[in-house]
């Protein structure tokens, strides 16, 4: 089973110019570890991507999470769900979701 994603833990962007980026939680009600849970369409942080030779300002956001597992009514992300055009890589030690 996956680990549950949380405020600031870091996702891989699946671009080059800032490769890993922390998403932001939009909700503080429900929480791991102290930290509240990130879900569905929580954004990343500020970060930059790749417009040709130079490197621009970008967001992202959890693209996929779980069906099952909810947070005020909306999936909690997970390690390995689709973040920006990469995948969420850091979640709690402790605390895992399935679905």
């Amino acid at each position: 089973m996956p680990k549950l994603c949380r405020d600031f833990d870091l996702g891989a962007t699946g671009h080059g110019c800032t490769a890993v980026v922390g998403v932001k939680a939009t909700q503080s009600t429900v929480r791991a570890n102290g930290k509240p849970v990130a879900r569905r369409n929580d954004p990343t942080l500020p970060h930059t991507i790749n417009s040709g030779p130079i490197c621009v300002g970008h967001m992202g956001m959890v693209n996929i999470s779980s069906f099952t597992v909810r947070a005020n009514g909306i999936g909690v992300a997970r390690v390995g769900d689709s973040y920006d055009f990469g995948a969420m890589i850091e979640g709690s030690n402790t605390v895992f979701a399935g679905g």
